[in-house]
């Protein structure tokens, strides 16, 4: 069961970050999901930082959903029922979904590296979207990356 789930003090200390727009949290049942509104261009690992530098100790495991839009009632506040929902079918999709799977091997800590340092990010997954089969499958020497601009470049471990 996908539930609605308040984070308190923490809910808005990530509210007031200028780079979010609006954000709720969801129980699924083997993970609490926080689903944020972007507000700007920031890439999802930056808004996972945001969030994992207010909850992570509280809330460990958790994954960042980066949505289009949080749903509002007719007041304004955070629909708690439409935003489980829309959790869970973004969560099941799993494109805009930022856990933290940790770089293991060297070539991989080299890459989280890079990208951590482009991107400006404190932390990297190597399952997040934007890394697009840079992850565990570059152990076979080589990958092509590709960016959500379309561009691709080879990269090549050692």
């Amino acid at each position: 069961m996908w539930e609605s789930v308040d984070l308190g003090e923490a809910a808005q200390r990530i509210r007031d970050h200028p780079e979010v727009e609006e954000m709720a949290a969801v129980r699924s049942p083997d993970r609490l999901y926080v689903l944020v509104e972007q507000q700007g261009l920031n890439y999802g690992p930056v808004l996972r930082d945001i969030v994992l530098d207010e909850i992570e100790t509280e809330h460990p495991g958790v994954a960042v959903i980066v949505a289009r839009e949080i749903p509002r009632t007719e007041t304004g506040a955070v629909d708690p029922v439409a935003s489980a929902g829309l959790g869970r079918q973004l969560a099941e999709h799993g494109r805009w979904v930022f856990g933290i799977d940790p770089p293991e091997t060297e070539e991989e800590k080299i890459i989280a590296s890079l990208l951590m340092e482009i991107l400006g990010a404190k932390r990297l997954s190597m399952t997040d979207s934007g890394l697009a089969g840079a992850g565990r499958a570059q152990r076979s020497g080589h990958r092509t990356l590709r960016g959500d601009a379309g561009r691709d470049g080879t990269l090549r471990c050692r």
